[in-house]
This record gives C-alpha cells, sequence and structure tokens, in this order.
C-alpha cells in the first residue's frame, strides 16, 4: 500500500491494484482535488503499461538479450519496455536490416512518471505516425494519452494504425479543448464510437431503431464532426430529461445528425424516436 501525503498527512493510499482510497470531505475542505486527480492519472497510467507490459510478447532481435516486451512496431520502429531493479524503462529502436535494433532512446520511470508518454511519443515520431511538426504540446499530450490508455485498456486500440487514427480523431473535435473532469467520460465515448465507425467492415450502419444507411457515407458524416458539433451534442444531452434505454444508439444518432441539425434536435430524437414503443 503506497501513502500519498501532503504537509505530513495523508491524501489518499493506492493498493497494488491502482485503487485508491481517501477521504472526500477531507480532499475537499482541503481544497487537494488537483494532487488526488495527479495521483489518479498516474495510478492509471501505471496500470496501463503495467498490464501492457504483461500482455506483450517477448521482442525477438538479432543480439538481444534479456527480458523485453513488445509493446508497439511500425515501419521498421520498435517501442519495448523492460523490467530493471529500479522499475520499468521504456526504448524505442530502430530495425537495422539484419533484424537486429540500434539507435535506442531510453525513457525510465525511476526519473519520472511521464516516461511511459515520452516514449510513445517519441515511438510515434521515429515510426513516420506523427511529424514533429505536428507534435502537441505536453498539455494536449496529457488528455490525448490519458484517452488513448484508457481505450486501450477496453480494447479498442490493438495496432499502430489505430492509435494514428485516434489522435486523428481527437484533433479533429479539438479534444483537449473540450475535455474537462466533469464530460471526459462522456467526450470519450464519443471518441471511441467515431473510432468505431471509420473502422467498421460492414456495408450498413443502422442509425437510430429502423434506419440503415450506408456505411461510406456515415463515416462521411462523421469524418465532418468539430469541436461546436460535440458541443452541440453534449448541450442535447444534459437538456434531455427522457431515461435513455439505448445509449449508444442515442448517441450515434445525435453525432450521425450533429452536422446537420439545430437546436433541440437531440432532445426531440430522443423523445419521439429511440424510445417511443
Amino acid at each position: 500500500m503506497l501513502s500519498v501525503e501532503k504537509d505530513a498527512r495523508r491524501v489518499c493510499t493506492v493498493n497494488m491494484c491502482g485503487n485508491i482510497s481517501y477521504d472526500p470531505d477531507y480532499v475537499g475542505q482541503n481544497g487537494l482535488e488537483d494532487i488526488l486527480e495527479q495521483v489518479r492519472m498516474i495510478a492509471r497510467g501505471t496500470n496501463t503499461y503495467m498490464r501492457q507490459m504483461e500482455q506483450a510478447p517477448p521482442l525477438l532481435a538479432e543480439r538481444l538479450t534479456g527480458d523485453y516486451r513488445l509493446l508497439a512496431e511500425f515501419n521498421d520502429t520498435v517501442l519495448a519496455g523492460h523490467q530493471t531493479q529500479y522499475g520499468l524503462e521504456f526504448i524505442t529502436w530502430s530495425r537495422a536490416h539484419d533484424r537486429s535494433l540500434e539507435q535506442g532512446h531510453y525513457y525510465d520511470t525511476f526519473h519520472g512518471a511521464d516516461a511511459y508518454t515520452a516514449a510513445k511519443q517519441d515511438f510515434a515520431v521515429r515510426s513516420g505516425l506523427l511529424p514533429a511538426s505536428r507534435l502537441f504540446t505536453q498539455e494536449q499530450l496529457a488528455v490525448i494519452y490519458d484517452a488513448a490508455q484508457n481505450m486501450t485498456v477496453q480494447g479498442h486500440i490493438s495496432n499502430p494504425e489505430q492509435e494514428k487514427l485516434l489522435a486523428q480523431i481527437m484533433e479533429q473535435i479539438e479534444y483537449d479543448y473540450i475535455a474537462t473532469p466533469s464530460n471526459r467520460e462522456q467526450i470519450e465515448e464519443f471518441v471511441e464510437l467515431m473510432l468505431e465507425v471509420a473502422l467498421t467492415r460492414s456495408p450498413t450502419i443502422r442509425i437510430g431503431r429502423e434506419q440503415e444507411y450506408p456505411a461510406a457515407l456515415v463515416q462521411q458524416r462523421f469524418e465532418r464532426l468539430e469541436r461546436t458539433h460535440i458541443e452541440k451534442v453534449l448541450d442535447g444531452i444534459s437538456e434531455n430529461t427522457t431515461r435513455v434505454r439505448n445509449a449508444r444508439a442515442y448517441l450515434l444518432a445525435a453525432l450521425f445528425n450533429a452536422p446537420s441539425s439545430t437546436g433541440n434536435y437531440y432532445t426531440m430524437l430522443v423523445n419521439h424516436d429511440l424510445y417511443s414503443g
């Protein structure tokens, strides 16, 4: 059990599974919400990369010895993890023609909790997934990777191509601008649906209760979604007072209609379409 303290007084405790225990009254009365949120982010990120390390296959390469785990590989660039006596170490390498590894960049958690984030950013740039000129700020990276890690744990991200698409979607809707602690979970649901639509192989997608649309049309609509559309959907959700029976269907319809809808369309959609009968 790890105890987190401020001014010699306990803020919270974190167990081996990343679960956090704290006194809500004490945290609120002493203005410790920001510290608690930082602990949550660190615990969540640590839990994520520990799970990924457990599930990752061994990294195989010429002249490589030791237990290195392959976390990602794309365009002859490797992201690996390695347990040392000081903690986890993350490395990005380039693959040589003989399949050996060269030009290693090393990031260890002993020197900071952002090692994994820095390693993933380095991997994205070295592999060509993200041009160096398009790098996000540290604040933007924090919220983007937070969401990406959550979605990875939930099984929605499984390869570098999907990670690249996820980054594009989040940039498209200005995720870092609109996401707040109070709405982040809801916006991540939007991102998850947008990613699902973009990756679908089905020829059609059901919108609402019965209407089927060509998948290409739905994908084109979703490619038009911007921050203002997401904000409009959020407003519609907050104004709706009817119990949502099928949250996924409601959100899918709301996002699909967002580029061409006005006012409180989404509330009417809930009341007159998805929840009748």
